[in-house]
Protein backbone atom coordinates (compact mmCIF):
# COMPACT_ATOMS: atom_id res chain seq x y z
CA UNK A 1 0.00 0.00 0.00
CA UNK A 2 1.45 3.75 -1.11
CA UNK A 3 1.62 5.81 1.75
CA UNK A 4 2.42 9.18 1.83
CA UNK A 5 2.20 12.08 4.27
CA UNK A 6 1.70 16.01 4.03
CA UNK A 7 2.19 18.03 7.15
CA UNK A 8 0.41 21.23 7.03
CA UNK A 9 2.37 23.48 8.95
CA UNK A 10 1.15 26.75 10.07
CA UNK A 11 3.18 29.74 11.41
CA UNK A 12 1.21 30.87 13.97
CA UNK A 13 3.71 34.02 14.70
CA UNK A 14 1.77 36.28 16.98
CA UNK A 15 -0.50 34.55 19.84
CA UNK A 16 -4.00 34.83 19.11
CA UNK A 17 -4.46 35.66 22.61
CA UNK A 18 -2.45 38.63 22.12
CA UNK A 19 -4.12 39.50 19.08
CA UNK A 20 -7.89 39.27 20.81
CA UNK A 21 -6.35 41.40 23.86
CA UNK A 22 -5.83 44.35 21.55
CA UNK A 23 -9.40 44.15 19.37
CA UNK A 24 -12.12 41.95 18.36
CA UNK A 25 -10.58 41.00 15.27
CA UNK A 26 -7.66 38.65 14.32
CA UNK A 27 -6.50 38.64 10.89
CA UNK A 28 -4.68 36.23 9.32
CA UNK A 29 -3.96 34.82 5.72
CA UNK A 30 -1.76 32.05 3.83
CA UNK A 31 -2.23 28.49 2.47
CA UNK A 32 -5.42 27.72 0.95
CA UNK A 33 -5.79 24.15 1.82
CA UNK A 34 -6.31 24.78 5.23
CA UNK A 35 -9.00 27.71 4.63
CA UNK A 36 -11.90 25.46 5.17
CA UNK A 37 -11.18 24.32 8.50
CA UNK A 38 -9.84 27.50 9.72
CA UNK A 39 -13.42 29.06 8.22
CA UNK A 40 -15.10 26.46 10.65
CA UNK A 41 -13.05 27.24 13.66
CA UNK A 42 -13.21 30.79 13.25
CA UNK A 43 -17.06 30.41 13.18
CA UNK A 44 -16.97 28.31 16.09
CA UNK A 45 -14.53 30.94 18.37
CA UNK A 46 -16.39 34.04 17.37
CA UNK A 47 -19.49 32.30 18.72
CA UNK A 48 -18.04 31.51 21.84
CA UNK A 49 -15.30 34.96 22.15
CA UNK A 50 -17.08 37.61 20.30
CA UNK A 51 -13.66 37.96 18.20
CA UNK A 52 -13.83 37.35 14.98
CA UNK A 53 -11.00 35.80 12.93
CA UNK A 54 -10.72 36.90 9.09
CA UNK A 55 -8.37 34.64 7.36
CA UNK A 56 -7.55 35.61 3.35
CA UNK A 57 -6.88 32.06 1.47
CA UNK A 58 -3.72 33.63 -0.89
CA UNK A 59 -1.07 31.14 -0.50
CA UNK A 60 1.67 30.11 1.51
CA UNK A 61 3.99 32.78 -0.13
CA UNK A 62 1.51 35.69 0.32
CA UNK A 63 1.05 34.63 3.88
CA UNK A 64 4.72 34.54 4.41
CA UNK A 65 5.21 37.97 3.04
CA UNK A 66 2.48 39.37 4.81
CA UNK A 67 3.21 37.92 8.56
CA UNK A 68 7.05 38.97 7.74
CA UNK A 69 5.65 42.61 6.96
CA UNK A 70 3.57 42.52 10.18
CA UNK A 71 0.18 43.41 7.90
CA UNK A 72 -1.34 40.30 9.81
CA UNK A 73 -1.80 38.48 13.09
CA UNK A 74 -0.74 34.98 11.81
CA UNK A 75 0.40 33.70 8.61
CA UNK A 76 -0.10 29.89 6.87
CA UNK A 77 2.33 28.22 4.98
CA UNK A 78 1.87 24.27 3.81
CA UNK A 79 5.81 24.55 3.79
CA UNK A 80 7.72 24.64 7.17
CA UNK A 81 9.82 27.61 7.20
CA UNK A 82 14.00 27.35 8.15
CA UNK A 83 15.37 27.80 11.84
CA UNK A 84 17.19 30.72 9.74
CA UNK A 85 14.09 32.45 8.51
CA UNK A 86 12.12 32.16 11.37
CA UNK A 87 15.36 33.32 13.73
CA UNK A 88 15.51 36.42 11.48
CA UNK A 89 11.98 37.34 11.82
CA UNK A 90 11.53 36.76 15.77
CA UNK A 91 9.12 33.99 14.61
CA UNK A 92 7.96 30.53 15.79
CA UNK A 93 5.77 27.93 13.49
CA UNK A 94 3.57 24.67 14.75
CA UNK A 95 1.54 22.67 12.61
CA UNK A 96 -2.17 23.36 12.70
CA UNK A 97 -3.59 20.77 10.57
CA UNK A 98 -2.01 17.30 9.41
CA UNK A 99 -3.06 15.22 6.62
CA UNK A 100 -2.56 11.74 5.66
CA UNK A 101 -3.11 9.76 1.97
CA UNK A 102 -3.51 6.48 1.41
CA UNK A 103 -5.37 4.08 -0.85
CA UNK A 104 -7.34 1.20 0.93
CA UNK A 105 -7.05 -2.77 -1.30
CA UNK A 106 -10.34 -3.35 -1.93
CA UNK A 107 -9.70 -6.38 -0.42
CA UNK A 108 -8.71 -4.30 3.16
CA UNK A 109 -11.68 -3.96 5.60
CA UNK A 110 -11.85 -0.17 7.14
CA UNK A 111 -11.54 -1.82 10.96
CA UNK A 112 -8.08 -3.36 10.03
CA UNK A 113 -6.71 0.02 9.59
CA UNK A 114 -5.02 1.69 12.64
CA UNK A 115 -3.49 5.01 12.35
CA UNK A 116 -1.24 5.47 15.41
Amino acid sequence: MKLFKTALVTSALVAASFGAAASTTINGAGATFPHPIYAKWAEQYQKETGVKINYQAIGSGGGIRQITANTVDFGATDAPLTIEELNKEGMIQFPMVMVLSFQLLTSLALTQVKLN
